[in-house]
């Protein structure tokens, strides 16, 4: 198994060449559940290809679809948090906290600040939903993020829940290669 934010086994990486982004899924009290390894088909960018890897480092599956290469460009100046921070406390293990929720303002206590937040609309099964998502940089590196997100049904600003009482329980640290950030 390789270290914590380490990039695609060098086998991997031989053939296909460093991927745009990795993603690190976790769920609240679960840990790391699986990690896609994100590049781009083409100059262009707009499709990419995702090696998805489980929790124990096995290739799971790949598939196709739309890339977003700039995804993280507007959260280059998001609050920062140290990584041991974060893995001890919503990226560790506990059994406890599986299947469970924070609110926005627990987390941003527990982690010391308020991440840079952003909501969109969006459609899913013939129903409104608002996705939001907050971010965090994590301490000394340059293009790592931490981000949390979730979604409600309803619309922008009707139906919108109280400041701060916003649930997550997913959570992704994502590692951006510095050519993934540029259009």
């Amino acid at each position: 198994m390789r270290a914590k934010g380490e990039r695609a086994p060098q086998a991997v990486i031989q053939w296909l060449g460093m991927p745009g982004y990795t993603d690190e899924d976790y769920a609240l009290g679960e840990g790391l559940r699986r990690r896609p390894d994100v590049s781009r088909l083409s100059a262009k960018g707009d499709v990419g290809y995702h090696l998805w890897y489980d929790a124990s480092d096995k290739l799971s599956s790949i598939d196709f679809e739309q890339c977003y290469p700039d995804r993280m460009q507007k959260y280059s100046n998001a609050p920062t948090v140290p990584i041991e921070v974060l893995n001890s406390t919503i990226l560790k293990k506990d059994a406890a906290q599986i299947n469970r929720s924070i609110s926005i303002a627990n987390l941003e206590k527990m982690l010391g600040k308020a991440g840079q937040g952003s909501a969109s609309e969006g459609m899913g099964g013939g129903r409104s939903f608002v996705h939001y998502e907050e971010v965090w940089k994590i301490a000394g590196t340059a293009l790592r993020f931490l981000l949390v997100y979730n979604h409600y049904p309803g619309t922008l600003p009707i139906r919108a829940p109280a400041p701060g009482s916003l649930a997550v329980t997913l959570f992704d640290v994502l590692d951006v290669a510095p050519g993934c950030l540029a259009n």
